[in-house]
């Protein structure tokens, strides 16, 4: 399928920027995005790209970020009737999606992050669930979509940071658990009541990417960290004087929230023994993409590695289960296909024309695969049993970060500046 500005494009409009991904129902596409300090929920019409309404709070707080991230970095989530949106320095919101009413409001934080809180927010049993995976003090907590009154909110006490967002999963009876895949474990956790059901760990330190579900298994992919990232060489190599404390002056700007979050004593510096304890939270295995097989008996969870591939791993782009295969895409432009049931390779190779970095995450439809690079080329794949062919390479010649959506035979492109619907 080829595409562009010039040809089968159906309608273009000028969005403020965001990174967060379009979401779309049957009559509206929905997202959100910043300018200044507000904080934006846009709704335009599926078919033309009308605004139909936009509406704005105003944040109250400030949250460190890193340069990649934004202020509207997290996608909103929809039960079809309302629209549930979390920005990080000001909390979450709801809108009707008929006329954008505000229907209720909730400020969340300030929350202790090195590199911001880029986590979505899901809805499950009637409730908006929301993952802080932050340096110190994590929780998962859940929200009555009717009042945005909370209902639970559940410890994680062991978590020091991660980007990656819950996901629901339903299991054979029926009911709903949220995945969440943080650093070394992933687990899961009851919609209903927030306790935590399961974990697995032995996984990467520092998640990015969503779990992934399909035939039977989650796929979750992270990269470790080692000695060298989180051990002694690290703390020696902050310590300029060699007097066994991080003072403010020797604290790096990536440290630095770290170093405020673990000291226990509050002197104003770590020491030897409050950074091993920061250490032995940040240590995790080596890189993967692991199979994680669920069973249950007798009211006790079976939890174990169906298999692991440790080679050409995406850094932010989620996998795509698509027609029992696995797909990943690494900066550079190398997808690989996996069978999704064994983790052998099926096909692996260089996007041609689109050789760049990957934020956004592959998504699957109508026999193809749709990839989007961070210079907005857009390749469209032939996904047949995991030898795909590379049909077109679209060149928007914008930046994107966010993941398309597909709907009804168009394609939904969101730009830094711009939302484009494609399509014949």
């Amino acid at each position: 399928m080829e595409f562009g500005p010039g040809r089968n494009l159906l309608w273009k409009v000028v969005v403020p920027p965001g990174k967060s991904s379009p979401i779309l129902t049957e009559r509206f596409v929905l997202l959100t995005a910043y300018r200044g300090k507000q904080r934006i929920v846009l709704c335009l019409e599926r078919a033309t790209g009308k605004l139909l309404w936009q509406r704005s709070q105003e944040a109250i707080g400030t949250v460190r970020t890193h340069p990649l991230n934004d202020p509207a970095s997290p996608t909103p989530v929809t039960d079809g009737r309302n629209i549930y949106a979390f920005f990080p320095d000001f909390g979450l919101v709801s809108y009707q999606l008929v006329d954008g009413k505000e229907r209720w409001k909730i400020p969340l934080g300030p929350f202790l992050t090195m590199h911001g809180v880029s986590a979505s927010p899901v809805t499950a049993d009637g409730k908006v669930v929301l993952l802080i995976d932050q340096t110190k003090g994590s929780y998962l907590a859940a929200f009555d979509s009717e009042s945005g009154k909370r209902v639970w909110k559940t410890e994680r006490p062991d978590v020091v940071g991660g980007y990656s967002s819950p996901v629901v999963y339903r299991t054979d009876t029926g009911a709903e658990q949220i995945l969440v895949f943080s650093g070394r474990e992933l687990a899961a956790y009851s919609a209903g009541s927030g306790q935590k059901l399961w974990g697995m760990g032995g996984l990467g330190y520092q998640p990015h990417t969503l779990p992934v579900i399909g035939n039977g298994l989650i796929y979750v992919n992270a990269f470790g960290s080692g000695e060298v990232f989180s051990g002694q060489q690290a703390f020696q190599s902050l310590d300029k004087n060699g007097d066994g404390r991080i003072t403010p002056e020797e604290w790096t700007e990536d440290w630095k929230v770290a170093a405020l979050a673990w000291d226990q004593n509050r002197d104003g510096a770590m020491d030897k023994a409050e950074w091993q304890q920061f250490a032995q939270r940040t240590q995790g295995s080596e890189s993967s993409l692991t199979a994680v097989r669920i069973g249950a008996s007798d009211d006790h969870y079976q939890i174990g590695e169906a298999w692991r591939y440790t080679k050409s791993l995406p850094l932010i782009a989620s996998p795509l289960f698509y027609d029992g295969v696995v797909y990943l895409v690494k900066d550079g432009g190398v997808l690989t296909a996996l069978e999704s049931m064994t983790g052998r390779v099926l096909k692996q190779g260089r996007l041609t024309g689109a050789m760049d970095r990957y934020f956004a995450s592959p998504v699957a439809g109508d026999g193809k695969v749709f990839v989007v690079s961070e210079g907005c080329k857009v390749s469209v794949l032939a996904a047949a049993a995991g030898s795909w062919e590379i049909l077109a390479v679209n060149d928007l010649g914008e930046s994107c970060y966010s993941t398309p959506a597909l709907g009804q035979g168009r394609v939904f492109v969101r730009t830094l500046g711009h939302l484009y619907a494609f399509g014949k």
